[in-house]
C-alpha cells in the first residue's frame, strides 16, 4: 500500500469516525426534537435530503414540477455549491449512486483526477463536478439543464440569509 492509499484510508476512517460520533450525538441529545419531528406529517410520496434548507426547497420544487430524482440531485448539488461553497461546488468532485425503477444500480464517479506521477501532496486534481453533473443529466435527466441551474444562479446573484 503506497503512501497515498494510506492517506486515503486514514481520511476514510476519520470521516467514518466523525459520522459515528455525529450519529451518537444525535441519538442521545435530540430526544425532544425527535418527538417534535414525529408529530409532523407530510403527504409527499417523495422527498429529498441536503445539508441546507434552500437546497432542499429547490430540490422539492423540481420534483413537484415533474422532474426526476436526478434532476433534483443536480439542482441540490449546484445549490450547495452556492450556499455552502466551503464544502461543495465546482472545484470538487463526487459520486452518484443511482437505482432505477427496475432495481438496477449505476454509479457515476466524478471525482477529481490527477496524473499518476504526481507525488507531491501540495498538488491538486482537476475537478470532476461539472462533467459529472452533465453526464448524469444527459443519461438520466428529464428537465433542461438551463432550468436546473436557475435556482443556484438566482441565489448566487441575489444572495441569501446566512445562518
Amino acid at each position: 500500500m503506497n503512501f497515498f492509499h494510506k492517506i486515503r484510508a486514514l481520511k476514510l476512517l476519520l470521516i467514518l469516525s466523525i459520522m459515528l460520533m455525529m450519529l451518537i450525538f444525535y441519538l442521545v441529545d435530540n430526544k425532544d426534537n425527535l418527538q417534535k419531528k414525529q408529530s409532523i406529517k407530510k403527504d409527499f410520496a417523495y422527498g429529498v435530503s441536503a445539508s441546507h434548507p434552500l437546497a432542499v426547497d429547490e430540490g422539492m420544487k423540481i420534483l413537484q414540477q415533474g422532474g426526476n430524482a436526478i434532476d433534483a440531485a443536480i439542482v441540490i448539488s449546484y445549490m450547495l455549491g452556492v450556499v455552502e461553497p466551503y464544502a461543495s461546488g465546482l472545484g470538487g468532485g463526487g459520486g452518484m449512486l443511482i437505482l432505477n425503477e427496475h432495481g438496477e444500480s449505476n454509479f457515476i464517479d466524478y471525482r477529481e483526477v490527477a496524473p499518476s506521477q504526481i507525488n507531491n501532496t501540495g498538488n491538486t486534481g482537476i475537478p470532476g463536478f461539472v462533467a459529472g453533473m452533465e453526464f448524469a443529466h444527459k443519461k438520466y435527466g428529464s428537465i433542461e439543464m438551463s432550468e436546473l441551474l436557475k435556482p443556484s444562479i438566482f441565489y448566487a446573484e441575489n444572495g441569501f440569509e446566512v445562518d
